[in-house]
């Protein structure tokens, strides 16, 4: 990922009940974010369409033979249905370039939008559980695909 494309990737900003994602909700993750001093090699990966149009990234963090992902699609095309090719190409390049057993994400429990795309893709629930951040305590499902 470049550093033009980390900082409009910052300025997204999704409508209710989504704006929880905004990367400037969350001060601590946006300054990892944003902060190219300390990024770690193959942590952050951006998409693009054909057109090289930025359309989403992922965030790969390794642990063991597991990948745990976070990921993104531009505001403007979520909920138009392309979200389970674009959740497949991710674990395809995930696969190809690293070959993890297994991977990881968590998601907002109410998120069922994003919920079913996981599933359909292969995730299965694992547990839920209370995380802390900026915006206080949510609910998130952790989500496991063996690969």
């Amino acid at each position: 990922m470049e550093k033009d494309e980390a900082f409009q990737i910052s300025e997204w900003h999704y409508e209710e009940p989504y704006s929880f994602y905004d990367f400037r909700s969350d001060l601590e993750d946006a300054k990892e974010f944003l902060d190219f001093s300390n990024r770690p090699e193959g942590k952050y990966f951006s998409v693009v369409d054909e057109s090289g149009g930025l359309v989403g990234f992922y965030e790969l963090t390794h642990k063991g033979n597991s990948i745990e992902i976070g990921l993104g699609m531009r505001p403007d095309l979520t909920g138009k249905g392309i979200g389970l090719a674009y959740v497949r190409a991710g674990i395809e390049f995930i696969q190809e370039t690293f070959s993890p057993e297994i991977l990881t994400l968590f998601v907002l429990s109410s998120n069922m939008r994003a919920r079913v795309v996981y599933e359909r893709a292969g995730f299965k629930n694992v547990r839920t559980l209370m995380i802390e951040n900026d915006l206080g305590k949510n609910e998130f499902v952790e989500m496991h695909l063996r690969l």
